[in-house]
């Protein structure tokens, strides 16, 4: 009996630790946007220091396969503030900062959708808004995309 407990035991560990799996890589989701060289990152749930490392780990994995991404859209309109309260606003906003900049050093345009009231006052407090490109929905930020795309096309297509 106490062999067959054991064997239980491992059994679930082992279905555990799939589960987790599972969870991890769905925490992160990464969405080609319908705009070309457009990545779409829509967050939900809570915020911790481990999450960001793995928005971050799979975040770069992905950039790294396809250099052909110029642009990251991070939607953050499943995020309220009750789902950031596992850190501190401060090291939040610094890890969201940190994120930010290694994005924009190598080449990549960050624009930020659906922050909620809550939290945009929160990363105003802790000055996390210098020069950050957000609009109030993904729609409204695809939108402007997609108008400096023809606008951009048109002047190339004036310039021949």
């Amino acid at each position: 009996m106490a062999q067959n407990l054991e064997n239980q035991i491992t059994l679930l560990r082992h279905e555990i630790a799939q589960y987790k799996s599972i969870i991890k890589e769905m925490s992160v989701p990464l969405i080609e946007s319908s705009l070309n060289n457009t990545l779409l990152m829509p967050l939900s749930g809570h915020l911790f220091q481990e999450r960001i490392t793995q928005i971050e780990v799979k975040l770069f994995n992905h950039l790294q396969e396809h250099r052909h991404v110029k642009t990251v859209i991070m939607d953050f309109t499943g995020i309220s503030h009750k789902n950031t309260i596992m850190m501190s606003i401060d090291e939040l906003s610094d890890a969201l900062r940190n994120l930010h900049m290694t994005l924009t050093v190598v080449g990549i345009r960050v624009v930020y959708t659906g922050f909620q009231s809550e939290v945009i006052f929160n990363f105003v407090k802790s000055c996390f808004n210098e020069q950050l490109e957000t609009y109030p929905t993904y729609r409204l930020a695809l939108e402007h995309l997609y108008k400096e795309l023809h606008f951009f096309t048109e002047n190339l297509k004036n310039e021949d």
